[in-house]
C-alpha cells in the first residue's frame, strides 16, 4: 500500500444561535476607559452620562455561531444610548442592537473595530476592540487500514451547526494529484462502551478507497 497524504476541510453552512469566542486583553487600559478612551466629545459643555469599560479582542471560529453584547461593556444608567459598530463586521456576522451575531462564513486576520455610544445629547463616546475569525483545530485520524481502504476518524473539539460537512482530499506520499474521496459521515454516539464514563464525542467518520 502506498503512503498517502490526507486533508480534512469542514463546511459551515446555516446559522444558529450561541455565543463562542476567546476573550483577550483589549487595547484599552482601564484609564482609558474611565477617561472615554479619549475619544469623548465635549459638545455643548455637557457631561457624559455613559463611558465605555474595556472592549476585550475576541476570535471566533469558522462555522461557530455567535452573540456578543457590546452594552454588556457600557456603563449607561439611563440606557438611552445608541451603539454603533464600524467598520462592517465580518462575513457571517451582523452588528443590531448593540448585539454582534450571526455565524462566521470565513476566516478573517486581526481587524480593528470602533463602538460608539451616542445618547443624541451632544458628547459621544467610542471604544476599540478587534476581531479575528479562525478555522477551528482538526485532528484527523486515520485507522483501520486493509489493503482496499483507511479508515478515517475526525473528532471535533468544538460543537458544530448540524448542517457542517466534511470532504477529505488525498494523494500518494510525495506529490501526485489530490483526489476528492467519499464525504465523511457526521456521527454523534449517544454512549461509549468501556473505560470510565464520558460524554460521547461529536465527529465525522468515514473511509478512503484507493
Amino acid at each position: 500500500m502506498r503512503a498517502l497524504g490526507v486533508v480534512a476541510v469542514l463546511w459551515a453552512l446555516g446559522s444558529c444561535r450561541g455565543a463562542v469566542g476567546e476573550a483577550r486583553a483589549g487595547d484599552a487600559t482601564p484609564a482609558d476607559a474611565a477617561a472615554g478612551n479619549g475619544d469623548a466629545l465635549s459638545g455643548d459643555g455637557a457631561a457624559l452620562v455613559f463611558a465605555w469599560r474595556t472592549i476585550p479582542d475576541w476570535t471566533f471560529n469558522l462555522g461557530i455561531p455567535v452573540q456578543v453584547s457590546l452594552r454588556a461593556y457600557l456603563d449607561d444608567p439611563s440606557g438611552a444610548a445608541v451603539i454603533t459598530l464600524a467598520p462592517a463586521p465580518p462575513a457571517g456576522l451582523s452588528f443590531a442592537g448593540g448585539t454582534l451575531s450571526g455565524t462566521p462564513t470565513a476566516v478573517s486576520a486581526s481587524q480593528s473595530y470602533v463602538a460608539t455610544a451616542d445618547d443624541g445629547s451632544g458628547p459621544i463616546d467610542s471604544a476599540p476592540f478587534s476581531i479575528t475569525v479562525v478555522a477551528p483545530a482538526l485532528d484527523l485520524r486515520l485507522e483501520r487500514a486493509t489493503p482496499e481502504q483507511i479508515g478515517l476518524y475526525l473528532p471535533l473539539a468544538v460543537p458544530l451547526p448540524a448542517a457542517t460537512r466534511a470532504t477529505v482530499r488525498y494523494r500518494p506520499a510525495g506529490g501526485g494529484a489530490w483526489v476528492e474521496a467519499h464525504p465523511l459521515l457526521r456521527i454523534h454516539p449517544e454512549w461509549i462502551a468501556g473505560g470510565a464514563p464520558r460524554a460521547p464525542t461529536d465527529a465525522f467518520a468515514g473511509t478512503i478507497f484507493d
